[in-house]
C-alpha cells in the first residue's frame, strides 16, 4: 500500500476511534498480554479507570473488574480467539463498586492471521453502551408500567412523540377511552387539556405537555413529568386527577415514546388542600427543627416573611436571635430567647407532649400576640415540628373574659363588703329603735302614774317602732326588686292629695331641724292613674335623704311640674334640691347600688341614719314606671335629684278640683263601706300567744269578739263544731305547727256547704313577698294582711268582705 494511502487510512482509523470513543488494544495470544494503544481516548480510558498500560495473565487477571454474570462470556471470547477464531465478541458489565461503577461495554476482537492462516495477535475494540442498555431497560420498564396501569388507571395511553403519533389508549371507563382516541399524540394531549376546568392549571398543562417541549426536555435528560388538575366528574362533582408522563427511546425505531396514566386523587388532594388551608389559616409559619443538625426547614409561610423562606434550611439558633432582635417586643426579648432555646424545648418535650410559648411581636408595624408551638414530629429521628400562630384575637378575647371575671369578682367582693357593712350598720340602726322601745317601755312602767310622762314615753316608743318598720320595709323592698317580685298597681291619684301628703310629712320634720322647706307646684292639678304607693315612696325617699344629709340652717326645695301631653297623658317631673353634704364624683357612680353609703364623706355626720337603700329603691321604681332619673351633686354643697315619668290622665285642670269630692274613693261622705258597723265573732288562728293577744285587743277595740285556735287543725275542728254562721271571718296565720294556714284553708273550703265556701278567710303573715300572696290565693283565701297588724288595715279589709258572700281572691293592693 502506498504511504499516502496508509496515512489516509490511519487518519480514518484515528477519527473513528476518537469519534465513537472506542478503546483499542492489542492482544498477544502467545504471551496472554494486553497492551493499550496510544490514541487519545484509549490513553485516558485505561488511566482513568486505573488499568496498567500492559496487562498480563489475560483474561483471568481482568475478570475481577466485571460482574459475575459477565465473566463467562468474557472468558469465552478470549478462548475463541485462542482456538483460532477470526472474530469474537461479548457484552460485559463492570462491577458497581469498582471504578467503572456498573458500566456496560461491548467488546469485539479480530485476530490478525499470517499467510499460513496462523495468528499470534488480535485487536480488541471496546465501546461504552451503558446509555443504550439503560435506555432499553427504561423502555422495557415503561412498557411494563403501561401494562400494569392500563387495568387500574382512569386512563392510560402510549404515544410516539418523535412522529407525533397516537399508539393506543385504555380506560376503565369505555366512554373515556372512546373520547380520547386520536390520530396524533398532540391531539390526545389537547383532549386531556380540554377536560381541565381551571384555566390557570390548563395553561400550565399546555406549557408542560407540549410535544416540542417534551422532546427538548428528553434531550436534557428529563424524562418524568406529572401534574394535578381538576375535572368535572360524571355526576357533576369536581374530581382531582393526577396525571403522569414517562418518556423513553424505542431501541428499535429510535423514536422517543411516552406512556401516560391518570389516577383519581380527589380524596388525597382534598385532604391536602384542607391541611394546607388549615395551616395557612391558623399558622403563620410551620417548620421542622432537626436536633442533630440544629437546622430549621420552613414548610409553610403564610405571613410572607422573606426572612423565613419556604424550603430553605436555616440555623435555628440564628433565627431565634434575629427574631428576638427584629420582631419580638423589647420587654419580652430575654424571655423569648430563654424559652425557645432548643435545649429548653427538648427538655420541655421530654416532660410533656407539646410545648407552647406566647409572646408579643411587631408584625408589619402592628403589635400582635403570637404563640410558638413545639411538638415531636419524629422523636426517634430528633425532628421537632414548630408552628407559629397569631393568637391576637383569641388573646384579646381571653383578656376581656378575664377582665370581666375580675370585674365580676371585684363587684362580688364589693357587694360582700357592702353587705357586711350593711349588716353592721343595719344592726346598729335596728338596735337603736329596739333600744328605745326597750328602755322607754321600762320608763313607761315607772311612769304609769304620771300620765304626761307616760304619754311622752309611748309617743317615743311608737316613733321608734315606725322607724323600725320603715327600715324593715326597705330591706324587703330590696329583696322584692332583686327577685322581680314588685308589680305596679295603678289607681286614681290626685296631684293635690300628693302635694298635701308631702307637705304634712316634711313640714314639721324640717321645722324641728331648722331646715327651710319649700314646695313648688307648677302646672294643672290633674288626677292621674299610677301606683300611688310607689310614686309617693319615690318622693318620700328622696326627701328623707335630703333631710338626713342637710345640716341645720340648710334649705330643701321640692318641685312638682305637671305637663299635659297628647293622648290624655301627663308628664310628672319631681325635683328635690338640698344644700346638704353632697356626694363625690366617684360615689355618684355607685349611688344607686343597694346598701351604698358614702361613709367617708368628710361632711357626713357620724351618727347619720339610714341603710343606703333609699336611692336603690327610687331607681328601681322609676325603672318600673319607664321613667328617667338625673342627679347633680357636688361634695359639700348639695344635691339635686330629678325624676320624670309619663302617666295617663283621668281628669284634668279645674274639673279635677271641682269634682274631687265626688270622685275620691276614700271620702266617708259617699262611702257606705266606711260607715259600715261590724259585729260578731272572728276565728283567730295563730300559734303565737302574744300575737293572739294583740289581735284580740285590736278586734275588741273594733267591737268584735274573738275565738282562738292554736293551729290549723284546731281551726278546722272548731269550724266543724260551731257550724254555719258562728264566725263572721277567719284570721289565719300561715306558719303554724301540725297544720299550716294554707292547708287549714283548703280543708275548710272542702267542708261542704255555701257557708264554708264564702266565709272570708284573711291571711296574717310576716312574709311580705309575692309568693305568699300567690299561695294564699291558690288555697282559697280572700286576702292577705302583713304583720304587724294595723287596726285601720284590719277594719278596712273586714268591711270589704264580711256579709258580702264573696268567693275567691279579692286582694287588689300591692303586697308590702
Amino acid at each position: 500500500m502506498p504511504l499516502a494511502d496508509e496515512k489516509k487510512n490511519r487518519l480514518i482509523y484515528q477519527t473513528a476511534v476518537e469519534g465513537f470513543r472506542l478503546a483499542v488494544w492489542e492482544y498477544n495470544i502467545k504471551e496472554k498480554t494486553v497492551k493499550f494503544t496510544d490514541n487519545g481516548y484509549t490513553s485516558s480510558y485505561y488511566k482513568d479507570f486505573y488499568f496498567p498500560e500492559i496487562i498480563a495473565g489475560v483474561p483471568r487477571s481482568v475478570e475481577s473488574y466485571f460482574e459475575d454474570s459477565s465473566i463467562a462470556s468474557y472468558r469465552a471470547m478470549y478462548e475463541a480467539i485462542d482456538s483460532g477464531e477470526s472474530k469474537a465478541e461479548c457484552t460485559v458489565r463492570y462491577r458497581r463498586d469498582g471504578p467503572m461503577k456498573g458500566r456496560y461495554e461491548h467488546i469485539i476482537m479480530i485476530a490478525e492471521k499470517d499467510g499460513k492462516g496462523q495468528s499470534d495477535c488480535a485487536i480488541g475494540i471496546s465501546q461504552d453502551i451503558t446509555e443504550i442498555i439503560n435506555e432499553r431497560n427504561r423502555f422495557d420498564d415503561m412498557n411494563t408500567m403501561f401494562e400494569s396501569k392500563m387495568h387500574s388507571a382512569l386512563s392510560s395511553a402510549r404515544l410516539d412523540l418523535s412522529s407525533d403519533s397516537f399508539i393506543s389508549v385504555r380506560s376503565i371507563f369505555p366512554s373515556v377511552e372512546e373520547r380520547q382516541k386520536s390520530e396524533k399524540a398532540s391531539e390526545f394531549l389537547s383532549k386531556v387539556a380540554d377536560d381541565i376546568v381551571d384555566d390557570e392549571i390548563k395553561n400550565e398543562f399546555f406549557k408542560k405537555f407540549n410535544i416540542s417541549v417534551l422532546l427538548e426536555r428528553f434531550k436534557d435528560g428529563m424524562k418524568q413529568f406529572s401534574i394535578d388538575y381538576p375535572v368535572l366528574g360524571f355526576e357533576g362533582e369536581y374530581k382531582w386527577i393526577h396525571s403522569n408522563l414517562s418518556m423513553s427511546q424505542n431501541p428499535e425505531t429510535g423514536h422517543v415514546e411516552a406512556v401516560t396514566w391518570a389516577e383519581d386523587v380527589t380524596g388525597t388532594k382534598n385532604m391536602q388542600l384542607i391541611l394546607d388551608r388549615m395551616v395557612t389559616a391558623a399558622m403563620s409559619y410551620v417548620g421542622i427543627i432537626s436536633i442533630r443538625t440544629g437546622k430549621l426547614t420552613i414548610l409553610s409561610n403564610s405571613a410572607e416573611d422573606e426572612k423565613m423562606p419556604v424550603g430553605r434550611s436555616l440555623s435555628y439558633a440564628e433565627m431565634v436571635k434575629t427574631r428576638a432582635k427584629e420582631v419580638v417586643v423589647k420587654e419580652e426579648r430575654e424571655f423569648y430567647e430563654k424559652c425557645v432555646n432548643l435545649d429548653r424545648i427538648e427538655s420541655a418535650l421530654n416532660e410533656s407532649d407539646d410545648y407552647k410559648i406566647p409572646y408579643s411581636a411587631v408584625v408589619n408595624g402592628v403589635q400582635r400576640r403570637l404563640q410558638a408551638h413545639f411538638l415531636y414530629l419524629n422523636r426517634k429521628f430528633g425532628q421537632i415540628m414548630m408552628m407559629i400562630t397569631d393568637i391576637t384575637d383569641s388573646y384579646a378575647q381571653d383578656r376581656k373574659r378575664i377582665q370581666v371575671m375580675e370585674d365580676a369578682l371585684l363587684e362580688v367582693e364589693k357587694a360582700n363588703i357592702a353587705r357586711l357593712d350593711f349588716i353592721a350598720r343595719i344592726s346598729h340602726d335596728i338596735r337603736t329603735p329596739m333600744g328605745i322601745i326597750s328602755n322607754m317601755s321600762d320608763f313607761a312602767l315607772n311612769d304609769i302614774d304620771d300620765r304626761t310622762k307616760l304619754t311622752e314615753d309611748l309617743k317615743k316608743i311608737k316613733s321608734a317602732n315606725t322607724f323600725l318598720m320603715s327600715l324593715i320595709n326597705d330591706v324587703l323592698d330590696v329583696s322584692n326588686f332583686e327577685n322581680e317580685r314588685v308589680k305596679l298597681q295603678s289607681e286614681p291619684y290626685y296631684i293635690n292629695d300628693f302635694i298635701n301628703e308631702i307637705e304634712s310629712v316634711f313640714e314639721t320634720v324640717c321645722e324641728q331641724k331648722d331646715i327651710s322647706f319649700t314646695i313648688v307646684h307648677n302646672g294643672p292639678a290633674v288626677a292621674v292613674l299610677c301606683d300611688k304607693i310607689r310614686f309617693r315612696q319615690v318622693a318620700l325617699n328622696l326627701l328623707n335623704n335630703a333631710v338626713n344629709f342637710t345640716r341645720r340652717g340648710g334649705k330643701i326645695t321640692f318641685v312638682l311640674a305637671v305637663s299635659l301631653l297628647p293622648e290624655n297623658k301627663a308628664k310628672l317631673d319631681i325635683s328635690v334640691t338640698d344644700t346638704g353634704i353632697g356626694m363625690s364624683e366617684e360615689f355618684a357612680k355607685t349611688m344607686f347600688r343597694p346598701f351604698s353609703q358614702e361613709v367617708d364623706n368628710p361632711y357626713r355626720a357620724k351618727n347619720a341614719a339610714g341603710a343606703g337603700l333609699g336611692l336603690y329603691i327610687v331607681k328601681n321604681i322609676i325603672n318600673l314606671m319607664e321613667g328617667t332619673i338625673d342627679v347633680k351633686t357636688k361634695l359639700g354643697e348639695g344635691t339635686q335629684i330629678s325624676c320624670s315619668i309619663e302617666v295617663p290622665v283621668i281628669d284634668s285642670g279645674s274639673e279635677a278640683d271641682k269634682d274631687k269630692q265626688s270622685k275620691e274613693p276614700d271620702k266617708d261622705s259617699n262611702n257606705e263601706e266606711a260607715d259600715k258597723k261590724l259585729s260578731g265573732t272572728v276565728l283567730l288562728v295563730d300559734d303565737n300567744e302574744i300575737n293572739r293577744e294583740i289581735a284580740i285587743r285590736i278586734l275588741n277595740s273594733l267591737g268584735l269578739e274573738a275565738d282562738e285556735a292554736e293551729n290549723g287543725e284546731f281551726a278546722v275542728q272548731k269550724m266543724k263544731k260551731s257550724g254555719a254562721g258562728a264566725y263572721i271571718a277567719v284570721l289565719m296565720d300561715i306558719q303554724m305547727p301540725v297544720m299550716n294556714g294554707y292547708e287549714a284553708t283548703s280543708a275548710i273550703r272542702k267542708l261542704g256547704g255555701d257557708e264554708y265556701e264564702t266565709i272570708p278567710i284573711i291571711a296574717l303573715t310576716a312574709n311580705a313577698f309575692k309568693d305568699a300572696a300567690d299561695k294564699a290565693k291558690d288555697c282559697g283565701m280572700n286576702d292577705i294582711i302583713t304583720k304587724p297588724l294595723q287596726p285601720d288595715v284590719l277594719i278596712s279589709v273586714l268591711k270589704r268582705f264580711v256579709g258580702q258572700g264573696i268567693r275567691g281572691w279579692m286582694h287588689e293592693s300591692p303586697v308590702e
